[in-house]
């Protein structure tokens, strides 16, 4: 269960992108630079994850 614990920790801040993404109310195609240096920045904060499969995953994926 840790390991399903550290992977939605770790996916969160790629549901709120998408959840932004998707609005069709404002514009956003003009964030997607600052957007991506965010995700990249948060993945690679969640690299300090506890479990050894829950680092093994993040370091192949991203």
């Amino acid at each position: 269960w840790s390991l399903l614990e550290e992977l939605t920790q770790g996916l969160q801040p790629f549901q709120c992108a998408t959840e932004f993404l998707s609005g069709q109310e404002y514009a956003t195609l003009s964030c997607l630079p600052q957007l991506a240096k965010e995700l990249q920045r948060s993945v690679q904060q969640s690299l300090s994850f506890e479990t050894t499969p829950g680092k093994a995953f993040f370091s192949q994926s991203f």
